[in-house]
């Protein structure tokens, strides 16, 4: 019997974000496709993604043990930080996982030089490629270099980041899968607006504007609650909903400008939400007003909705499917913003929603780690 291609996935943590949450679809429908998954985390800790990965019986483990979120699994994590040896613990993963390829989600555990050998890794960006080499610091950029120069493959979320990885890296190893979202389990289980709202205290017949995405400065939130205030100017029954969780104490910082704009009453913060994906349904408007953005899961989502979208320039033109949807400079006016949120005016933008089904995405994924190992003299028969 031919063995299936073991696929070692590695990822910092399982936080709530678009890199965790695609990179755990992905294993599970990797898995329901017959291929032999595991996930490695850097940094274990609680959370739903993390819960599902065990519901769906996929095989992980971990460089730091599981650390709580109590004071005393943050002292923990800090000791752990500080005597485990990572490279040791990662070498020892692999020698027990064996696996063909390691799909690396996170450009932190390259910086630490936890590699594989190129030939078979394989890695995904899922933030600007120029900001991700920059946050990891020290010789980040020189270490993917050398990566990149040694074989290693790059999975690529829009033609933009294919163009900045090859300029970057000087390579031609790019594989153009897209994000990916599944179309129809999203439609299925949308939330309906008029009975969600009302477990929010909202009055029927609101106009909800609405944002999915940590409070981090690359989000721009303080941009979003200038132009939901010019927003409100207009239409006086508007509210926005805040999905996302906090980055730094930021929440604090936003909630003091929302309260200096006296708008306090029209702004709901819901936090960290498993169900945010069947919330946007609910939005008469998505509003990312982002300084960077790779791809925007967020944004397919809402298109597969039909929701009207309003998002940044930086959001790259190839995930531009839907003719309600308009992208403008965070840089421009708000009120320039608020007219796109309220107004019907339609774009020409026309695509395919499918063409980011998981299981097309997947199907491509399998495609390019098969051939990664046909290049491979190492690879099992």
């Amino acid at each position: 019997m031919e063995e299936k291609m073991k696929i070692l996935y590695f990822i910092h943590g399982l936080k709530i974000g678009g890199a965790e949450t695609i990179a755990v679809e992905h294993l599970i429908a990797l898995k329901k496709k017959g291929v032999d998954v595991a996930l490695v985390l850097y940094d274990d800790r609680p959370g739903f993604l993390r819960d599902r990965v065990v519901a769906e019986g996929i095989p992980f483990c971990s460089i730091l043990p599981y650390c709580s979120y109590s004071v005393f699994g943050k002292i923990k994590r800090f000791v752990c930080n500080k005597t485990v040896d990572a490279a040791k613990k990662w070498r020892d993963i692999v020698a027990a996982e064996k696996p063909d390829i390691v799909h690396y989600h996170d450009y932190s555990v390259i910086a630490k030089k936890l590699c594989f050998d190129p030939e078979r890794s394989v890695m995904t960006f899922h933030s600007d490629v120029l900001r991700a080499v920059g946050e990891g610091g020290g010789n980040t950029l020189s270490v993917f270099k050398t990566l990149a120069e040694n074989g290693m493959t790059f999975f690529a979320l829009s033609k933009k980041m294919s163009g900045d990885i090859g300029s970057v890296f000087q390579t031609d190893r790019i594989v153009p899968t897209g994000n990916s979202i599944d179309v129809e389990k999203i439609r299925a289980k949308a939330y309906d607006k008029e009975e969600f709202l009302k477990t929010l205290g909202i009055p029927s017949g609101a106009f909800v504007v609405g944002h999915v995405g940590r409070f981090h400065p690359i989000k721009n939130h303080e941009k979003l609650i200038d132009i939901f205030n010019a927003v409100l100017k207009i239409k006086k029954d508007a509210y926005l909903l805040l999905i996302g969780g906090d980055h730094e104490n930021r929440i604090a910082k936003i909630k003091r400008k929302i309260g200096d704009l006296g708008i306090e009453d029209k702004v709901l913060f819901l936090g960290v939400r498993s169900d945010a994906t069947r919330i946007i349904n609910c939005f008469d408007a998505l509003v990312l007003p982002s300084f960077s953005e790779s791809f925007s899961l967020v944004f397919a989502e809402a298109q597969a909705l039909g929701v009207r979208c309003v998002v940044s320039d930086a959001v790259p033109e190839d995930v531009f499917v839907n003719d309600n949807c308009f992208p403008i400079s965070p840089d421009r006016p708000d009120g320039e913003w608020a007219d796109l949120i309220i107004g019907e005016k339609r774009s020409d933008h026309k695509g395919d929603i499918f063409a980011f089904d998981t299981e097309n995405v997947v199907d491509k994924m399998i495609r390019a780690y098969s051939e990664v190992l046909g290049e491979n003299d190492n690879v099992k028969n």
